[in-house]
């Protein structure tokens, strides 16, 4: 099961899902950003394990990505329009 969830394919064409220690972001933003409900995740546990693996949604970290990028670029207009 862990093969296929960390080759299934995005619509992006990579993989969909991430693991924590590889997100662009340090563990304790990658946290911060899940607690805010910007980017999705999931944590997938076995019967009778005290621990499980967290995933994160590759396609809800693009859409963060591309959510942060119009914001700059907006605001980078703004400020150009500003005398």
């Amino acid at each position: 099961m862990r093969s296929q969830l960390l080759t299934e394919v995005s619509r992006s064409g990579r993989r969909r899902w991430l693991q924590v220690d590889e997100m662009p972001f340090s563990r304790a933003i990658t946290y911060k950003l899940i607690d805010a409900g910007l980017i999705s995740s999931v944590v997938v546990t076995w019967p009778g394990s005290r621990r499980g693996r967290r995933l994160i949604d590759g396609d809800s970290l693009d859409s963060y990505l591309e959510t942060l990028t119009a914001k700059q670029a907006l605001a980078g207009t703004k400020r150009k329009e500003a005398p």
